[in-house]
């Protein structure tokens, strides 16, 4: 009777059910450590991509540090730091909560530039203030889809108006030499193609501004008044 001659495999070695055991476990083995090495290099990137400048944001954001600009053609999103500009982001949310800049909006149009709202009412009069100016602090860089304060020459002059900016304006709107620049201190994250949209409508030009022919009606909220109302 003749003996069944014994299957080999490529290396010489007898083929057997351990040894396809090791191939299988090897196999996921690799496969696992490929896994492993692409989520390693996304969250690497990620991180680099998110966090590679210190004023961006880093950790859980709380809901009053979220600040809702209400439209009828849709809500911006901004999320504002305490961290980088306190007595700003202070003085802002105190307006706010007070109501301030009810029945106010965006009236002020500087296409790729910035689009400014504040005290100017939906029929153009001027609220004033029930707060003092601001002393000027050092804030976020005025870069793209940042919220800044305006004010005159005076450097402690801010308090209603505020911008966002359209461009990268860190360096037209940033320090130099003794004027210190204008105080970014929040970042869109929601809503600044809507921003730019605005940016695009007719204008009047009044003592070198260009001023939008109607005002956009905005409601400012916190998100945490919201979240409270539901």
């Amino acid at each position: 009777m003749h003996s069944r001659r014994q299957t080999r495999s490529p290396s010489g070695e007898p083929r057997s059910k351990a040894s396809e055991n090791r191939k299988e476990t090897t196999r996921w083995s690799s496969i696992i450590a490929l896994m492993t090495l692409f989520v390693v290099f996304l969250y690497v990137v990620f991180v680099y991509d998110w966090y590679d400048t210190p004023q961006k944001m880093t950790g859980v954001v709380s809901p009053t540090d979220i600040i809702r600009f209400r439209t009828e053609h849709g809500d911006i999103r901004v999320v504002v730091r305490p961290d980088v500009a306190p007595k700003t982001v202070d003085h802002f949310i105190k307006l706010v909560q007070m109501g301030f800049y009810d029945g106010c909006g965006f009236y002020r149009a500087e296409k790729g530039f910035v689009l400014q709202g504040g005290a100017m009412t939906v029929d153009k009069q001027s609220k004033e203030s029930p707060l003092p100016n601001l002393f000027f602090e050092y804030g976020m860089l005025n870069e793209r889809g940042t919220i800044a304060m305006a004010r005159s020459s005076d450097i402690d002059s801010a308090n209603t108006e505020y911008f966002f900016n359209l461009a990268d304006n860190s360096i037209p709107l940033g320090q130099n030499g003794e004027d210190p620049g204008y105080t970014a201190f929040g970042q869109v994250v929601v809503g600044l193609d809507l921003l730019e949209k605005f940016a695009s409508l007719p204008t009047v030009n009044q003592g070198g501004l260009n001023i939008l022919q109607d005002v956009i009606p905005v409601q400012i909220i916190q998100e945490s008044r919201l979240q409270n109302q539901q």
